[in-house]
């Protein structure tokens, strides 16, 4: 009997340990189910977190893709206008020039005209003078005739008067 029940005492006591056991195996079984849970919670997070991170890159990427052509874009149009800008600048210096040459070109004619008109006007001058000098000279001449004229008649008429009075 004691046999019997130091054996039924033996087997209750490893009955009891193969529960405990269970009970453990089941208790840690549980607890490494609840961390799985944890860790794929944790994994699906991660994901969740690399895949926002991955949109974010590629919506930085295509920003600085736009950025880098509308300073591109920018560039050339600036490029554009300093070119048109050149080139009026260029056009410019052509009509700057072309009116310059102009402007020497009647300024020349100018002088060249004025110095023809004092040359026309002493000309003038000079061709009043010589006319008053040839009227002058017409007068005296015409006053010497006159005055040759007169004697001339006065001797016709002392000679008439002496050729009447050798006939009377």
């Amino acid at each position: 009997v004691k046999a019997a029940l130091e054996a039924a005492k033996t087997a209750q006591q490893q009955t009891l340990e193969t529960q405990k056991e269970k009970q453990s195996s089941s208790v840690d079984h549980n607890l490494l189910q609840a961390e799985v849970h944890k860790l794929e919670a944790k994994v699906h997070t991660l994901e969740t977190s690399c895949m926002e991170s991955e949109v974010a890159r590629n919506s930085a990427l295509d920003s600085a893709r736009r950025a880098r052509e509308t300073e591109r874009a920018q560039k050339e149009r600036l490029v554009e206008k300093e070119k048109r800008v050149l080139a009026l600048e260029a056009e410019a210096t052509l009509a700057t020039s072309s009116v310059d040459a102009r402007i020497a070109e009647l300024t020349f004619s100018l002088e060249k005209t004025t110095r023809r008109a004092a040359d026309a006007e002493a000309s003038v001058t000079a061709l009043g003078q010589k006319i008053k000098e040839d009227a002058s000279d017409v007068s005296n001449q015409s006053a010497e005739s006159a005055s040759s004229a007169a004697a001339l008649e006065t001797r016709a008429a002392r000679a008439e008067g002496k050729v009447a009075q050798s006939d009377a």
